[in-house]
């Protein structure tokens, strides 16, 4: 009796671990063939890979919207540098060049092509200086660090005259970020597994944005499509946990101070004219005029309105004192645009309306520069 009884946990071991064999195989064949898709297919914002920035070339996307603000489809166009816009001329240095780094404010991939930003303010220099190209190397979620590396590997080689830098808001996001993922316990085991992978495989970094997606909706970054600021809650947040928070930035600026310092280092070297322009935000210490909502008590993430718009105005601060320093033009979006619900979409990104009086407020910033430095190409 008990030699069958050990022979039947024999065989059912047996099926148990051949079916588990199968289970493996099946899942290493899945995941090879995952990974042959995503090096084929390449999504457009799958953001960092093996260790650098991995840019789509020469794609178009027609991408459906759902916010009411919104138009119903955007035509979203990528050229054979990676970047929004025309293609480069190829008499390139006959021409007044510019490219725009940043982040999701900027690359704006909710507007249809041309009604960007970024490309609204190409009309208006070119209304006033003749051979004007500018691009759009905006990328959504891209931090300092992210920027740093696109300027080192995609735009340097390129030696445009001007880059435009609009930077803070996704430095900000990462602080908050990691706030968030503190209270997570992963084994460091795993942590480090998946950063090796994340590197080298398209298909966990793609895990990955997917991961970072969720997260970035928890802490109040990302495309929201469903916002309604009509019917958005309410937090308080006393001033002891507000003045933590702002000492956790704070701690942490120095990363934010060293990206930038390096990026205007790096174009300098190479006789590119660096411009920044701080990051704007709908949320502030003021009733919004359409809704009559109190922009400073929204809850964003973890956060308010009020402490979001002080928070940034850390990193927008750090910038102008860095602009200062260097003798750089700085623009101050967030001071001059108005905090309209018709300007933004979500929390930090623009519609139609919003992203024509940004390109019109950074060109009323930018046309003295050009007139000075680059008269040049000055329209008679």
């Amino acid at each position: 009796m008990e030699i069958k009884i050990i022979d039947l946990i024999k065989k059912i071991s047996k099926r148990i671990l051949t079916f588990l064999a199968y289970i493996f195989i099946i899942l290493i064949i899945t995941i090879v063939i995952l990974e042959i898709m995503f090096r084929i297919i390449k999504p457009y914002n799958l953001g960092l890979a093996d260790g650098t920035i991995s840019l789509v070339y020469s794609k178009k996307y027609k991408i459906k919207n759902f916010n009411k603000q919104l138009d119903d489809y955007i035509y979203f166009t990528k050229n054979s540098l990676g970047f929004r816009g025309e293609e480069p001329p190829k008499n390139f240095k006959n021409f007044l060049t510019i490219i725009v780094s940043g982040g999701s404010t900027t690359e704006n991939a909710r507007l249809t092509d041309d009604k960007t930003w970024v490309y609204i303010l190409g009309k208006f220099i070119s209304n006033d200086f003749n051979n004007a190209w500018i691009n759009n190397a905006g990328f959504a979620g891209h931090s300092t660090r992210a920027q740093l590396l696109i300027i080192k590997e995609h735009i340097l080689k390129l030696k445009p005259e001007i880059v435009i830098i609009l930077t803070g808001i996704n430095d900000l996001g990462n602080v908050e970020r990691d706030r968030y993922i503190e209270n997570i316990r992963i084994p460091n085991i795993v942590s480090k597994t998946f950063e090796i992978l994340k590197k080298n495989s398209y298909l966990f970094s793609f895990i990955h944005y997917l991961n970072e997606q969720i997260i970035c909706r928890i802490v109040g970054l990302g495309y929201r499509l469903n916002f309604n600021l009509e019917t958005l809650k309410y937090l308080e947040i006393n001033n002891i946990e507000k003045e933590k928070i702002k000492s956790i930035h704070m701690d942490k600026m120095n990363i934010f101070k060293t990206n930038l310092e390096e990026i205007i280092e790096l174009l300098r070297e190479n006789r590119i004219m660096p411009v920044i322009v701080s990051q704007s935000t709908l949320c502030g210490n003021v009733i919004e005029e359409k809704t009559k909502k109190d922009l400073s008590k929204i809850k964003i993430g973890l956060i308010n309105g009020r402490l979001y718009e002080e928070l940034l105005n850390l990193y927008n601060q750090e910038a102008l004192k860095i602009a200062e320093q260097n003798n750089i033009l700085y623009i101050d979006l967030e001071n001059r645009l108005e905090k309209k619900y018709e300007y933004y979409f979500d929390y930090i990104h623009y519609t139609n309306a919003g992203s024509e009086k940004v390109a019109q407020i950074i060109y009323e910033g930018l046309s003295p520069l050009l007139n000075k430095e680059y008269n040049i190409y000055k329209k008679k």
